[in-house]
Formats: structure tokens, C-alpha cells, sequence
């Protein structure tokens, strides 16, 4: 397909997906990384939005925690409205207890957005969680589990819930 099509850029961006899930994240990252160099300035920036978020993804699992984040700012910065990518963004900033006032506002717009989003709802109430308000983090919780599908593991979110009530049962 990249040999095959004059819009290069979809194809880099789907072999760079097909290298991820086949457990090949270092290919991955190179794919995606030659795909962003294609982009002509101002060129597509919904799709080059989707490249970073990936990118993000792709470096996370590296451990790349730098370049994810700067992943990620590319992401929202080339499409604002990109829910994914600031949800993504604000978990794992959360996760590394790092600039929760921002994961705070991102994940905000998440669920502005979708407000019946059990991902991004789990991920908001994480965030109250780690900044140590139990009672938000229980709200918004409860929310989460009670918009759960049955297509969604709801080990994690029953697990982040057991761990916001021991703490709002210590507090």
C-alpha cells in the first residue's frame, strides 16, 4: 500500500498500528516516525493528531515517559477535540503523580465531552484519587462502574474502586 497509493500517510499510520499489536513496538515507532515526516505543513492535522497519540502509546510502552508526553501535547495541540489522546495523557499522568492539576483539566474536557464515558470517567476519578479527594474520586467512580458495558473488563475499575473506598473508609 505505501509503494501502491499516492497518500502515503494512511498506510504508514495502519503498518504502524499492525507493528504494535504484533507485539513490535520499536517498528512501530520507526513507521510512525517516517510517517510524520511526510506531512507537508499544515497538512492533515486530524490525522497527524491520530500519529501522535499513537506515537504516545508506542513510547509509553518503551518507557519513554519524556517523549510520550511531548506525544501527546502534538496530539491535542493538532486536534484539540482529541478525547483519546487528553484522556490518555491525564491517566498517565496520574499514574506517575506528575502535574495532577493538569491531568485535572484534561480529563475535565473528557468528560465535558462524554459524560457517560466509563473510561474517562474511571480516569477522573483516579486523578481525585491521587490527589488525595476520596469523595470525588467516589462520585465519579460510582459513575464509571454504573455506565460499564458488558464489553468492558471491569476488573480495573472495580479495583481502583476498592482502592477508593479503603481510603475514604480511613479518612
Amino acid at each position: 500500500a505505501i509503494e501502491a497509493l499516492d497518500n502515503k500517510l494512511r498506510a504508514y499510520y495502519f503498518k504502524a498500528v499492525t507493528y504494535d499489536l504484533s507485539g513490535q513496538p520499536e517498528k512501530a515507532l520507526e513507521t510512525h516516525l517516517k510517517g510524520l515526516s511526510l506531512f507537508a505543513e499544515n497538512e492533515q492535522p486530524l490525522l497527524r493528531s491520530d500519529f501522535y497519540s499513537h506515537l504516545a502509546e508506542i513510547y509509553n510502552q518503551l518507557k519513554d515517559k519524556e517523549n510520550a508526553y511531548k506525544s501527546y501535547e502534538e496530539a491535542i495541540r493538532y486536534n484539540p477535540e482529541n478525547v483519546m489522546a487528553m484522556n490518555n495523557y491525564a491517566y498517565n499522568l496520574s499514574l506517575d503523580k506528575s502535574d495532577l492539576a493538569k491531568a485535572e483539566r484534561l480529563s475535565a474536557k473528557t468528560i465535558e465531552k462524554e459524560p457517560r464515558n466509563s473510561t474517562y470517567l474511571d480516569t477522573y476519578a483516579w486523578i481525585f484519587y491521587q490527589q488525595g479527594n476520596y469523595s470525588l474520586a467516589k462520585f465519579y467512580m460510582e459513575r464509571a462502574i454504573s455506565y460499564l458495558t458488558t464489553e468492558q473488563n471491569a476488573g480495573v475499575y472495580y479495583d481502583h474502586y476498592g482502592d477508593i473506598l479503603w481510603m475514604t473508609r480511613l479518612s
